[in-house]
């Protein structure tokens, strides 16, 4: 079992620390989350707006409520840009609830307007961006 606190830098950290379940636990966390390959996942309590994109090559994985799982139906990485442009994680920590620690939680999330440009202006930037960073 995982949480925010391991996803850090655009990937994810510590797993070797991570808690471990029993069997039965595992199995009823896995029927409310079924993690694929490519998979957002977004840190939504505490620190709000971390994420990554989940490669699958860690097995029997979950996440605590404090991480949102989001199979994309558009460009992963062109999404995971969007969550990580300044515009969004304002709008993420400012739509954050809580006292002792802020949660941003789904029915918030999914009231966020994320322009959405057609598939082939998607590429265009991912592959623009893709060469920028490279240069750096």
């Amino acid at each position: 079992m995982l949480s925010a606190k391991n996803i850090q830098n655009n990937k994810l950290v510590n797993i070797e620390q991570a808690r471990y379940l029993t069997k039965i636990d595992y199995e009823k966390g896995k029927s409310r989350i079924d993690l694929k390959d490519n998979d957002i996942l977004l840190t939504i309590v505490g620190t709000i707006g971390r994420s990554c994109i989940y490669k699958d090559i860690h097995q029997n994985i979950l996440f605590q409520r404090s991480v949102s799982v989001i199979t994309p139906l558009i460009n992963n990485f062109f999404l995971k840009l969007v969550f990580d442009c300044h515009y969004i994680q304002d709008k993420m920590i400012s739509e954050s609830t809580g006292t002792a620690q802020k949660g941003l939680y789904l029915k918030q999330l999914e009231k966020i307007l994320i322009p959405i440009p057609p598939q082939n202006e998607q590429e265009k930037i991912m592959n623009k961006l893709n060469i920028i960073l490279n240069k750096i």
